[in-house]
């Protein structure tokens, strides 16, 4: 038998699928892809988020900067303006839907609902298509099939 190492092999492959056995419980499998893509998806991008709004806390605390706000306590509004991460395409991820909300319930019987009811459905179903879209791409540049 031969070794076929495509490079896909990260070593915590099993580990990661035991967890989502075990987060899926009773649930469908056909059901649970959705949830563990979002939940993929919203850490990607609060990931981003987060790094972004350590940029612009920077920008808000440097006189140099367009962002610059003389006033400590009032550079709260620079990091939670949405335009400054659109402006350079990054997701802007409402209060209530950061990863940190999440993370601080990840331990709770309910997390489910409070992811649900913490995220916008409109929001969550344009994520999933924008996501499916990246992926589908990333998959397509690698000469690889999807679907």
């Amino acid at each position: 038998m031969t070794n076929k190492n495509n490079g896909a092999n990260l070593g915590f492959e099993q580990k990661m699928w035991q967890a989502a056995d075990k987060l899926r419980g009773n649930m469908d499998a056909a059901e649970y892809k959705h949830v563990v893509l979002w939940v993929i998806f919203l850490k990607y991008i609060s990931d981003a988020f987060e790094e972004h709004q350590k940029e612009l806390e920077e920008e808000a605390a440097n006189p140099k900067s367009e962002w610059y706000v003389k006033e400590p306590s009032e550079r709260y509004y620079v990091k939670e303006e949405k335009e400054a991460y659109t402006k350079d395409n990054v997701f802007w991820v409402p209060e209530k839907a950061r990863w940190k909300r999440i993370e601080e319930n990840a331990k709770s019987p309910e997390i489910g609902k409070i992811i649900d009811d913490k995220i916008p459905q409109n929001i969550f179903r344009k994520i999933v298509l924008v996501m499916i879209a990246i992926i589908s791409i990333k998959f397509i540049y690698d000469g690889l099939r999807f679907f």
